[in-house]
């Protein structure tokens, strides 16, 4: 009978802290633009990734009821993406 080893593996994550990513933080609204609707979307930032984030689409007046429940209020948006404020 052979004896399994466990080994020690680091945990796995989906964000690592940019130079990009670090300029925005999670409960942000930002302004984005988006090419799925071709046009400049407002939303929340739910959750950061390394090199995109999850957008909160729910309370986006640009968008239709529609649209906002066929993507289940949500989309991931490259930080690139994002327009600084101004």
């Amino acid at each position: 009978m052979s004896s399994f080893s466990k080994k020690s593996y680091a945990p796995f994550t989906l964000y690592q802290e940019t130079s990009i990513n670090q300029n925005y933080k999670e409960g942000q609204m930002i302004t984005f633009y988006s090419e799925l609707f071709n046009s400049s979307i407002h939303g929340i930032l739910s959750k950061k990734y390394t090199n995109s984030c999850l957008v909160d689409i729910s309370a986006c007046q640009e968008l239709s009821r529609e649209n906002r429940e066929k993507y289940n209020y949500k989309i991931v948006v490259n930080y690139k993406k994002i327009f600084e404020d101004i």
